[in-house]
């Protein structure tokens, strides 16, 4: 959705920001920044400018202007069903686990793409909530035995002679972390 197309008093969310050169350097001096929340003020009769209110500062743009800045009307910092699918979301977290990529580290290289940083931001949320709770997921169980086992030479000696033999289910379906282990 476009930003021109917000109503008077209405939020949103920017998801993204079209134009170069000086356009583009006025915005981003405007605070109009991926991620930031912005409210139609005033509509003018006229609908040429449009007030609109960013980080507490009130700015005038052109519905020209306002077309080219990206917004989602959705609350909780524009995350809805459609846009951040949870069992997508529960994949690409497993998927980010499984690389040994930490909720920082993605945050941090995805920084300037909004719909990564937001999933990024998901997955440091469900870390904390983890660990609050003293709970480990699944992969988790996996990521924790593998370290221990790499961390600790006598472990590792330990269960490598523990066992004659592994049988392993379904082992065409192994993930790397997986393999590893066994």
């Amino acid at each position: 959705m476009k930003l021109s197309e917000i109503k008077e008093g209405q939020e949103a969310v920017i998801t993204g920001v079209k134009g170069e050169g000086a356009f583009r350097k006025r915005l981003l001096e405007m605070g109009i920044i991926t991620g930031e929340t912005i409210k139609a003020v005033k509509k003018s009769p006229l609908k040429d400018p449009v007030e609109y209110r960013i980080l507490d500062y009130d700015v005038s743009l052109r519905n020209s202007e306002a077309d080219l800045i990206e917004v989602t009307t959705s609350k909780k910092n524009g995350l809805n069903k459609t846009n951040y699918n949870p069992n997508s979301i529960r994949s690409h977290i497993s998927n980010l686990k499984n690389s040994r990529i930490s909720p920082d580290e993605y945050i941090k290289d995805n920084h300037s793409l909004y719909r990564e940083r937001m999933i990024g931001e998901i997955y440091k949320l469900y870390e904390e909530k983890l660990k609050k709770s003293n709970s480990l997921d699944f992969d988790d169980l996996l990521i924790k035995a593998l370290e221990l086992i790499e961390d600790h030479e006598d472990v590792a000696d330990y269960y490598k002679n523990k066992f004659e033999q592994i049988l392993v289910d379904e082992y065409q379906d192994t993930n790397r972390d997986q393999y590893l282990l066994v």
